[in-house]
């Protein structure tokens, strides 16, 4: 087995954050929304996904302090998109799986 390198195990903490924050199916849901439409409102995913407004929020929350979701404000909305400045093993997972 070969040694492992610091930037090996870096790599390795990412990926595991990565797949934890994806590890739900309202988050998953919400990504391949918006990889297809681009930006949409709180509102406008919860209809789509026919899931609470509450559901949604509290997720999108959790998906932009994690960096993989950005937010606009386009008063009085607040619209989400997936961030341009992914980390690259979110980038890889979420173009495999989405």
């Amino acid at each position: 087995m070969g040694k492992v390198t610091k930037n090996k195990m870096i790599r390795q903490d990412e990926l595991m954050v990565v797949l934890k924050m994806l590890a739900n199916k309202h988050r998953l849901a919400i990504l391949k929304l918006l990889k297809e439409k681009r930006e949409k409102s709180v509102g406008q995913i919860a209809d789509c996904l026919e899931v609470s407004f509450n559901t949604i929020s509290k997720n999108l929350l959790y998906l932009s302090q994690k960096g993989i979701l950005v937010r606009r404000y386009d008063t009085p909305f607040v619209l989400y998109k997936i961030s341009n400045s992914l980390p690259k093993s979110a980038k890889i997972i979420i173009s495999k799986i989405l």
